[in-house]
């Protein structure tokens, strides 16, 4: 996954017009200057050559990395580049170093990196629709009934390896003692509801299980379907449904782990149906256009089964809350569902100005692509910006790569009609 150094130093890489990345040599002692004889030690060169531009030392060999100044001039007979403010310490043969031209600031690139992962790069993930957050978000501190987290156990979210590319992440429950397990932010439901629970469990050690636990009550809910798994250490997949018993009075839970204390389980793609709702909401989604293709998922019962799906027709997605509220025709919940939805990053960091918050934001990761993210850091950097040919270039390039990006990766495979009206339009007359 790339990191913020690399995700700029991709940026250098493909989009020269913005400044290059260097490598120092020999200079003792000096803090107002670095020393680049191979780039620089050449007597045609005018003194005022990158005067415009900011240099970011990046080595880690150096106990000013991080450190950023502006260009004063440069030295073409020795190939010095003095800068102002003076460095903390001195700047080691060796160390790399970033020039970035036009007058952009550093902090202006990383902020515009941070914004891009929020706005603009946006690929399609398989969630579950569900009622409860996904479970890679389920919280991870010590358990507290209503609030969810861990119970003689130790949660994780972990990314996926390529072979397990279905979902992007799941939650590693390593039990501590006897009947741990990890749980989600408690749900209402009412006496005779039923819901359905679905996703994937690869059992690492013992026997794994889900449980359906009425809080109030302090007891198990009853599951129709198997809720137990012995197979081997590979993924396998669950569908189980819960009736709500007429004694329930207050929340819910659903409870992954297992009954032994040395139960170790992987589970992904969870979801919480109730089977006879036909509205659901999608929280924390932009709009409409953030989500598509809705499916029934017919999950395999033994380890010769194989997945099976059917596209869900007719679901009509509207702006509601905080997200969009998807509208179906009938219960979805006769099966398990996944749909596609946009994602959007994480920022790396949150402060930019010190050599300490750019070195978090350098050592920070994305799993988002490094030349989506870097095509669209240098359209977020310099639009609305007064470009000169140069910089027109570089953003005419950068709008190309993010196009293509989209198109590969975040075109809405199903987009809704914006106007469900015909209209006329008048033709002038001749």
């Amino acid at each position: 996954m790339p990191t913020g150094q690399e995700i700029r130093e991709a940026i250098f890489s493909s989009y020269a017009g913005l400044g290059f990345l260097g490598t120092t040599t020999a200079l003792a002692g000096a803090t107002n200057r670095l020393r680049d004889a191979v780039r620089f030690d050449m007597d045609t060169l005018s003194t005022e050559e990158n005067s415009d531009a900011f240099v970011r030392i990046t080595s880690t060999s150096n106990s000013d990395a991080g450190f950023v100044a502006k260009v004063k001039r440069i030295d073409p007979t020795t190939g010095d580049i003095y800068f102002d403010p003076v460095a903390g310490a001195a700047i080691v043969s060796g160390a790399t170093y970033e020039l970035l031209k036009h007058g952009i600031r550093f902090d202006d690139m990383d902020r515009a990196t941070d914004r891009a992962l929020r706005s603009k790069t946006s690929p399609w993930r398989l969630k579950p629709l569900s009622i409860i957050p996904q479970v890679e978000d389920w919280p991870v501190s010590a358990y507290s009934a209503g609030s969810g987290g861990d119970s003689n156990a130790a949660a994780v979210a972990t990314d996926f390896a390529w072979q397990d590319g279905m979902f992007k992440a799941g939650m590693l429950v390593t039990n501590s003692g006897a009947d741990g397990f990890v749980a989600p932010i408690a749900f209402r439901a009412v006496a005779g509801q039923e819901i359905r629970v679905f996703g994937r469990v690869g059992r690492i050690a013992q026997t794994a299980s889900v449980r359906v636990f009425d809080i109030t009550g302090g007891a198990d809910i009853a599951i129709a379907g198997e809720s137990e798994f012995t197979g081997g250490g590979g993924n396998q997949w669950f569908d189980v449904t819960a009736t709500m018993p007429a004694t329930l009075t207050g929340d819910v839970e659903i409870r992954l782990g297992g009954a032994s204390a040395s139960c170790v389980s992987m589970w992904s793609g969870v979801g919480v149906l109730p089977t006879q709702e036909t509205v659901f909401t999608h929280e924390n989604v932009l709009g409409e256009h953030d989500t598509a293709l809705y499916y029934h998922y017919r999950l395999p019962t033994s380890a010769t089964g194989g997945l099976q799906r059917a596209p869900i027709y007719g679901v009509n997605r509207e702006p509601a809350g905080l997200g969009v509220m998807a509208t179906f025709a009938s219960p979805p919940g006769v099966a398990p569902v996944y749909y596609w939805e946009r994602h959007r990053y994480a920022a790396l960091s949150t402060a930019y100005m010190t050599a300490a918050q750019r070195e978090v934001h350098d050592a920070a990761s994305t799993d988002c692509n490094v030349d989506y993210i870097a095509a669209a850091t240098v359209v977020e950097l310099l639009q609305g910006r007064k470009l000169g040919d140069e910089l027109q270039n570089v953003m005419r390039q950068a709008m190309i790569d993010l196009r293509t990006w989209d198109r590969r990766v975040g075109a809405d495979p199903k987009p809704i009609s914006e106007s469900k009206t015909q209209h006329r339009v008048p033709l002038a007359r001749l």
